[in-house]
């Protein structure tokens, strides 16, 4: 069975003067969500942050910005145009829109190239592709007022073609959430964090984590010929939780894996294991940068042929 893990993601900025963005009801959310075709399954909040755990991954609204991803045959344009339409663009100081190439892109009903037009057409920017046409790669939208708030900073860890013991319970007959979470040491890496996940049938599982104004995010599709795992978070992690980004590797074992870090380089050479097949720098505005990994484990894979 196939499904399409590669997320697409809009992260938007509102300026210091602009209403609450947590003012708008749940209501309001649904209807941006349902431009995209995917719907909420539980929330969690705290004084900083609502957290909203999708059908399609996860919505996570602070009182300035918020962030949005979905995966699947997920139409994301539609909900960034739909929120652009119900705001006053002009408080609108930092927007993103990422696109992560797909498995199989001819299965979706919009590409980049047609995103872009259409966002061109209500906001000015720049776009970039990060990566090599002939692999993994990532588009990215980035538009920006001139603003000098303070920088945003980022964490993002994707994982392919996940092996072991841990990749074997996820395509057993009966995972569960209390497995998956458990297997995954949230609490022991995310000391504090209040967690809300969910486990799709026949496979999959979603969660997200907040705590004061920081959140995490992971989302795995474990399907052989697909899979594909997210990390994402905005703590200092490669500065401050370094050995999260190694245990999460070490357990799901992925061959090849994407690192793409907001403001915050990764050190040289940070698994003696894999090497670095690609980096790049992308400046997203005078004060911002993105950084972009590529990286793959040293052994070499012994491929079976897949019948048709």
């Amino acid at each position: 069975m196939f499904f399409e893990g590669s997320e697409k993601k809009i992260k938007v900025r509102m300026s210091a003067q602009a209403p609450s963005l947590r003012q708008f009801e749940r209501f309001f959310w649904e209807q941006i969500l349902s431009h995209a075709g995917a719907n909420i399954l539980s929330q969690i909040s705290n004084d900083n942050c609502d957290a909203y755990l999708l059908s399609e991954s996860s919505l996570f609204v602070w009182d300035k910005q918020f962030l949005m991803l979905t995966c699947g045959d997920s139409t994301l344009i539609e909900s960034l145009l739909h929120f652009i339409e119900q705001v006053d663009e002009d408080a609108i100081i930092q927007l993103h829109y990422h696109r992560k190439s797909e498995f199989i892109p001819y299965l979706q009903r919009h590409h980049f190239m047609d995103d872009l037009k259409r966002i061109n057409q209500k906001v000015t920017g720049s776009a970039f592709r990060v990566g090599h046409l002939d692999s993994h790669h990532q588009y990215v939208f980035c538009a920006n007022n001139g603003s000098s708030e303070p920088q945003l900073r980022g964490c993002e860890l994707v994982m392919y073609h996940i092996r072991g013991e841990f990749a074997d319970y996820l395509l057993s007959e009966h995972p569960s959430a209390e497995g998956i979470r458990s297997r995954l040491g949230l609490e022991q890496s995310f000391p504090h964090f209040v967690f809300d996940d969910h486990c799709f049938s026949p496979f999959g599982y979603s969660v997200n984590g907040i705590y004061a104004d920081q959140y995490v995010t992971i989302h795995i599709t474990p399907q052989a010929q697909s899979s594909y795992v997210s990390l994402e978070t905005n703590l200092k992690i490669t500065a401050e939780y370094p050995a999260v980004l190694s245990g999460f590797l070490s357990m799901f074992s992925p061959l090849k894996w994407d690192v793409m870090t907001l403001n915050n380089p990764l050190p040289d050479s940070p698994w003696d294991d894999a090497f670095c097949s690609l980096q790049s720098q992308l400046p997203l505005s005078e004060t911002e940068r993105l950084f972009f990994y590529q990286y793959q484990q040293n052994n070499t894979e012994v491929l079976i042929p897949y019948a048709l």
